[in-house]
């Protein structure tokens, strides 16, 4: 049974730090519109 809960938690910290990494696109890619379109978004 080790194996199978180490590889439950490696599967659960891949998925968390994919998560992260996807907000920290959005992040960027919000702050890089907002930065062009500073004048007209209503960010």
């Amino acid at each position: 049974m080790f194996w199978r809960k180490c590889f439950r938690e490696h599967f659960a910290h891949r998925l968390y730090s994919g998560l992260q990494l996807a907000k920290e696109h959005a992040a960027n890619a919000v702050s890089k519109l907002n930065k062009e379109f500073c004048g007209c978004a209503a960010f």
